[in-house]
């Protein structure tokens, strides 16, 4: 993260986003199997909620990671999402008329909220070389998992309001997001409840952890819920009156 960045005043928003299409992760994989997770993670937001830093956008990828060198340049920085279902104060969002996005209303009131099984032939469709020919000890037909297009999800975004529309996942599935600011923000060290997922790395010495729901993903783990004691930002989304919790990221925006 840059220090203009840094130097800015702090913001955080509440955001909701929702698919248009097929949203294909692979959370888990063995062979040609892949299945996927309750969450998205923060290094895919990050990349989709930065179109404008071009240093960060490749249509190939290298043969490595390139997080630490890309994340030094991006603007915004977001926590990993969950689905909007999970959030506990969904209800009093569904029944304010300021969310005027009629698909993200039908979307959150159905809890649309699953995903299909997609057979495929894993011979010569794969950019693998280990898929181009048929073996003994490798199976013909593969299956992908993908969530159903209308799933909305929420994240926290620290830094500035990202783009309306942005792709995300492997087939760069369209996505329409909404941005409520954070505010009324107040530091404190008291015992809190997670309101948002976070990297599990954020959650350093300076917290007492009484419990949490930690998930594993690549590259990081996440915590997806629990409570601790620890020093965290407690605001209002703004708009719903509604009181969240925020943990701060180290190193950027109030964060150790």
């Amino acid at each position: 993260m840059n220090s203009e960045t840094e130097e800015k005043p702090l913001e955080i928003y509440f955001v909701i986003f929702y698919t248009h299409d097929f949203l294909f992760f692979s959370h888990f994989d063995y062979n040609t199997k892949t299945s996927v997770a309750d969450y998205v993670v923060n290094y895919a937001l990050n990349y989709a909620l930065n179109p404008e830093v071009h240093e960060i956008q490749r249509t190939i990828g290298t043969d490595k990671p390139m997080y630490d060198q890309d994340f030094r340049n991006i603007r915004r920085v977001a926590t990993p999402a969950l689905k909007f279902k999970d959030f506990r104060h969904k209800q009093k969002i569904l029944s304010n008329p300021l969310l005027s996005d009629h698909l993200i209303q039908y979307s959150m009131a159905n809890f649309v909220d699953h995903a299909l099984n997609f057979q495929y032939n894993a011979i010569g469709e794969s950019l693998l070389f280990g898929m181009e020919k048929a073996s003994n000890n490798f199976p013909n037909v593969g299956s992908q998992e993908k969530f159903v297009p209308l799933m909305v999800y929420y994240c926290v975004l620290f830094g500035s309001k990202g783009p309306s529309i942005f792709r995300l996942g492997k087939k760069h599935c369209v996505c329409r997001a909404v941005y409520f600011p954070i505010t009324a923000l107040k530091r404190s060290s008291s015992k809190f409840s997670l309101d948002h997922a976070i990297e599990f790395s954020c959650i350093g010495k300076n917290y007492e952890i009484e419990k949490l729901n930690v998930q594993y993903s690549t590259p990081t783990q996440i915590a997806t819920e629990g409570d601790l004691k620890g020093p965290h930002f407690v605001g209002s989304i703004q708009d719903f009156d509604i009181p969240i919790n925020v943990v701060p990221l180290p190193g950027y925006y109030g964060g150790n």
